[in-house]
């Protein structure tokens, strides 16, 4: 099934708010600073597995698979196109070094161990299909049991690096979450759409944990919808709490609160057309996820645009 690449959602940093007592960022200035500073981390974070996972771990292991069938069907005597080289893009300037800072407390050095075990296992993803590359490339073309033998081990130790990728990914997230929700609450305290943006948060954990279970799924023979119809419908109910909410004061703000929400309704549309036909087929065509990417992408957008 076709793996579809969702667009990492920023969570913005705020200033300037108070902040209750019994929020660990406290309300002072310096308070108010490591809060910013572990909501730009996380971003940094999470803007670096988006990358990572598109550009080193989607594009190497689909490399490394025609390398794969390559040298299969070269061993075969058949005629056989050689894989287009890779090239790898880079990554932004300072966010593989950037440093996990103190607002994480006691679980700082758990989340800078998770960041760097993710970042080290793309990496080696990577490598592989470099050292693919180079293979395929001082080849006479003459591919015997050893050359394939040879493949198939890089190809599973990449597929094992993949796994902890994922694993580290989870962790990291899964830490920083809490801690996060809390930097964001002491941020917007005192913000004047602090409802509204609270409520539409929820919103976009909500699909992020859908698209996490979809990840899932897609993984699988034969899909079970149940879940994925239960996560949909929370969305659901959560948007209906979002509409009445108070109107905004501010016109322009109004307007992207209302456009955000409307691109909630689209997405949650797909999303149910999607179950509907994949409950069915016992599975997803790639038509419907891409409409679901296509949707989640503009969702992502008019957050973004609303809370700028």
């Amino acid at each position: 099934m076709k793996k579809i690449i969702f667009l990492a959602l920023a969570v913005l940093a705020l200033v300037g708010c108070n902040n209750s007592s019994k929020n660990p960022f406290g309300s002072s200035l310096s308070g108010r600073q490591n809060a910013n500073d572990v909501i730009e981390f996380h971003n940094v974070a999470l803007d670096l597995y988006k990358k990572y996972e598109a550009d080193y771990l989607l594009k190497s292991m689909d490399y490394i698979k025609k390398a794969e069938e390559y040298v299969l069907e070269k061993q075969k005597g058949e005629t056989a196109i050689k894989p287009i080289r890779l090239i790898f893009a880079s990554m932004p300037n300072g966010f593989e070094d950037k440093k996990v800072p103190s607002g994480f407390g006691e679980q700082r050095d758990s989340v800078s161990t998770y960041f760097t075990q993710m970042k080290e296992s793309a990496y080696k993803v990577r490598s592989a299909a470099e050292e693919m590359q180079r293979y395929l490339s001082n080849s006479d073309g003459n591919y015997k049991e050893s050359d394939a033998e040879k493949i198939k081990k890089i190809a599973d130790e990449s597929a094992s690096n993949v796994l902890v990728f994922y694993v580290n990914q989870k962790r990291l997230f899964a830490l920083m979450s809490p801690i996060v929700e809390q930097a964001e609450e002491s941020i917007l305290s005192d913000h004047p759409l602090k409802d509204q943006i609270i409520s539409s948060k929820r919103i976009i954990t909500l699909t992020d944990r859908f698209i996490d279970e979809l990840g899932v799924e897609m993984d699988k023979e034969e899909v079970q919808t149940a879940q994925l119809q239960t996560t949909c419908n929370e969305i659901a109910q959560q948007l209906a709490k979002n509409k009445e909410l108070p109107k905004i004061k501010d016109g322009r703000k109004q307007v992207l609160f209302k456009i955000f929400n409307e691109a909630i309704e689209k997405f949650v549309a797909g999303v149910q057309k999607m179950l509907d036909n994949g409950k069915e087929a016992k599975g997803f065509s790639e038509e419907d996820l891409q409409d679901v990417s296509d949707n989640y992408e503009r969702m992502v957008e008019t957050y973004n645009d609303f809370v700028n």
